[in-house]
């Protein structure tokens, strides 16, 4: 389930960058660079979400994928809590818990499938 969900995300992230980051970026998220920050995290998802995917239908190491994908949602938590000088702080706290969330639900995925 964590990685369709990582594909649906990253795919609304890539397709509709604007509404996407305006939970996290706000009325600044249809600028230009914020779009492309956007469209980058989703397409970064879609490949870990698909990755993972393949590698569970495979039989193959889908652990390693979890982890990956753990990894760069921690990534994401520590990012959100560097950017809270610059952002309202519950736009930073909203984006540094929900990827601590999805980090931690990455990595206890991965010691299931390891």
């Amino acid at each position: 389930m964590l990685a369709a969900a990582r594909v649906a995300i990253g795919m609304l992230a890539v397709v509709a960058p604007g509404p996407a980051g305006a939970m996290l970026f706000g009325g600044n998220a249809n600028s230009p660079a914020l779009r492309l920050v956007t469209r980058s995290f989703g397409a970064r998802d879609i490949v870990l979400g698909l990755g993972t995917l393949r590698a569970l239908d495979q039989d193959v190491d889908a652990a390693g994928w979890a982890r990956a994908s753990a990894a760069s949602d921690g990534a994401d938590a520590v990012a959100a809590l560097v950017a809270a000088r610059r952002i309202p702080a519950w736009r930073a706290v909203l984006g540094a818990g929900s990827a601590a969330v999805a980090a931690t639900a990455g990595y206890r995925a991965a010691s299931r499938l390891g």
